[in-house]
């Protein structure tokens, strides 16, 4: 199986900075966003400040459904006149778990989801969805890369999450067939997606039970699946939410974009 890559930035997805692996994209989100709140568990922080000095890298804050979050480019993120938000084909959006930037060593995120293509947008590679992350470029961590952890929801015909990790210097560290990857971990939940053209309810619980285990638990249209990974005992803990980049969309037919409503997370 081939090395895996992500990129860590939304203008220049393709850069080389770690080790030879390409650069990882950093992908962060923030807290409980413009869906139904009537749940206990919904968290409303105070949204980020808007002064674009708050980001960095190109990244920008958003609006509408998407307030308080930041992303690459304010057109990727639209609100329909319904009230949902919309995320167009290989875009970015981040936010900060708790205002204060203070990290989480367990959560959950959940949301609902969309999808307007014809056809389950899960082949080919670069289907990213969302997941908790240790740092971003987008905040201008100083060293996104030392000790970076993400569970990474991915979209194939089936819900699957690839789990990316690096040690305390920022490199690979994870075997595969005698090659250094920057993936640790690819668990097949076993959980299929619904369909298209539908609501599907999605939640990702996660917890360190130690310095190099994590547990997840994921769910999706009422069905959930456990499932405990190795990871490095250096890696940092969550410090934001984030959703993206899905890649292709256009490849699917019908819309070229993602629906989602009720964004929540919480500790």
């Amino acid at each position: 199986m081939p090395a895996h890559r992500v990129f860590p930035d939304a203008r220049a997805r393709f850069l080389a900075t770690v080790v030879s692996l390409a650069a990882l994209m950093i992908v962060q989100g923030g807290c409980a966003s413009q869906g139904d709140r009537t749940s206990d568990e919904a968290i409303t922080p105070p949204p980020l400040p808007r002064s674009a000095s708050n980001f960095r890298n190109g990244f920008q804050a958003l609006g509408g459904f998407w307030d308080g979050w930041c992303g690459d480019s304010q057109s990727n993120f639209l609100t329909d006149p319904s009230g949902y938000g919309i995320m167009r084909s290989n875009a970015d959006a981040y936010h900060l778990i708790n205002s204060n930037g203070a990290t989480a060593s367990a959560g959950y995120f959940s949301f609902d989801i969309y999808f307007p293509t014809d056809r389950i947008p899960g082949e080919g590679g670069g289907k990213h969805l969302a997941g908790p992350s240790s740092a971003t470029v987008a905040f201008g961590d100083a060293r996104p890369y030392a000790g970076w952890l993400r569970p990474d929801i991915t979209i194939r015909s089936d819900w699957r999450v690839h789990v990316y990790n690096l040690d305390g210097a920022g490199r690979p560290w994870y075997d595969r067939g005698g090659a250094k990857d920057v993936v640790c971990d690819t668990w097949v939940t076993g959980i299929q997606i619904a369909g298209v053209k539908q609501w599907i309810p999605v939640r990702l619980d996660w917890r360190r039970t130690a310095p190099n285990k994590l547990w997840m638990k994921f769910t999706a249209s009422g069905q959930s699946a456990e499932h405990t990974v190795t990871i490095h005992p250096e890696s940092k803990n969550s410090k934001l939410v984030y959703f993206g980049n899905v890649d292709g969309l256009s490849a699917f037919g019908g819309t070229p974009s993602l629906y989602l409503r009720n964004i929540r997370w919480g500790q």
